[in-house]
């Protein structure tokens, strides 16, 4: 499969017509993602891209007959913003089947975009202004990115010192048990 090409990288002054904001925005920060600009450059030098999954097999026939299915009966609607309703269903079903585990397909199951989407939207519903947040590193770029912000304080942490920073702050997490208790 041969990946299309994202184009060129391009900044966006902002407006000057009044419409928008001229105040600083969460997104400010953000950068093009470390997948988009290794496509570019796999696509520039003829290289192997290990940025993104590319199969280097077939779409399975199944899969493309139902498709062709869906767009002949007219199935074209997008799905409500947390997902189809019969797609949570059946991801409740799996879990309890596999994990053991009971979640309402309507109020505790979202289905996002994909995994930068789910990140973010968990992150701005629990992370609260001026909570710092600490991130195991090795990680996905963009893990901190997402953080940065005027609110938002990450706290980078190589994987074998986040004991060596729980044992000078203490664990938040029973912290946050022992606060809410009192």
């Amino acid at each position: 499969m041969i990946p299309v090409n994202p184009g060129p990288t391009q900044t966006i002054p902002p407006a000057d017509d009044g419409f928008f904001s001229r105040h600083p925005s969460r997104a400010d920060h953000f950068t093009e993602s470390v997948i988009r600009e290794m496509t570019r450059l796999s696509l520039k030098y003829n290289a192997i891209n290990l940025a993104q999954g590319f199969p280097d097999f077939s779409c399975p026939s199944e899969l493309k007959d139902a498709a062709c299915d869906a767009v002949q009966e007219d199935i074209n609607q997008y799905a409500i913003t947390w997902g189809a309703q019969d797609l949570r269903e059946a991801l409740s079903a799996r879990v309890k089947e596999y994990n053991g585990m009971t979640f309402h397909p309507d109020t505790e199951i979202t289905v996002t975009c994909g995994s930068t989407e789910a990140m973010m939207a968990s992150m701005l519903s629990v992370i609260q202004p001026g909570d710092e947040v600490v991130v195991p590193e090795p990680s996905m770029k963009i893990m901190a990115l997402m953080l940065r912000s005027p609110a938002r304080f990450p706290i980078l942490c190589r994987s074998g010192m986040i004991s060596l920073w729980m044992k000078k702050h203490g664990n938040p997490l029973s912290q946050k048990k022992q606060g809410q208790s009192s």
